[in-house]
């Protein structure tokens, strides 16, 4: 995800960071602080392992993709990506219809935000009909690794 930042405080590695879905604060867990005003690419690390029901709800159909903050953490909101069951795409894809085997064994989880964007999450279990589901994800602690695109736009397309 493309991130811009706001401000960073060196001596708790806190990085204020604004998105095309919002505001929040992070960890930095790059090698070099940021500066204010610069433009990263950033896998995102959430904790803890997500328990479907209180941490993972349902979100309106009309409920816009965004991540938030609050005191308590941050809310996630996109659509369960799956996979179409013909096999025509190897791909996770928003229309795709049902979870792989071994995600819904490991209780893995994509979320896709904004059209462009997919974050993968942990859960105690994951309901075999959540493919196509909007829903809000609740995480506690969240972390940001930057990594050099060396100049290329970033298509994420994950493989089932």
């Amino acid at each position: 995800m493309r991130v811009e930042v706001e401000s960073f405080e060196p001596e708790t590695d806190a990085v204020r960071v604004r998105t095309s879905v919002g505001s929040f604060s992070a960890i930095w867990r790059g090698d070099e602080p940021p500066a204010a005003g610069q433009v990263s690419e950033v896998e995102f690390s959430t904790d803890p392992t997500a328990e479907w029901g209180s941490d993972v709800t349902p979100a309106a159909p009309d409920e816009p993709d965004s991540i938030s903050e609050d005191e308590k953490g941050w809310t996630f909101v996109g659509t369960v990506l799956g996979i179409d069951p013909d096999g025509a795409s190897p791909y996770y894809v928003k229309d795709g219809r049902v979870l792989p085997p071994h995600d819904l064994e490991d209780g893995v989880f994509y979320l896709e935000i904004d059209d462009a964007d997919t974050l993968m999450f942990a859960t105690d279990r994951l309901d075999p009909d959540a493919a196509g589901r909007r829903v809000r994800v609740r995480q506690a602690k969240v972390e940001l690794y930057p990594y050099d695109t060396g100049g290329y736009t970033v298509e994420t397309k994950i493989r089932a």
